[in-house]
């Protein structure tokens, strides 16, 4: 038997996981993480962004969310 056709959320899952790693794998390279967590943050939001945010991202935790947030912004190309 051959393999199920990929749906097109298994696909956006795929794709999202891909480009969550390529991310923080740059802000390693160029030492922003990597080393010891030594700073908390926290802030008020509304619950519904960070749910909206961490299905987005396909992400489970909130530091994951932080981590990949801070990373896509520290390494923006303007």
């Amino acid at each position: 038997m051959g393999t199920q056709p990929q749906s097109a959320a298994e696909r956006e899952a795929k794709v999202a996981l891909a480009r969550n790693k390529l991310v923080l794998e740059q802000a390693k390279a160029v030492g922003l993480l990597g080393t010891a967590k030594n700073t908390r943050l926290s802030g008020r939001v509304p619950s519904e962004l960070i749910e909206a945010a961490k299905k987005r991202a396909h992400v489970t935790s909130d530091t994951e969310l932080l981590e990949l947030a801070l990373s896509r912004l520290a390494l923006e190309d303007d």
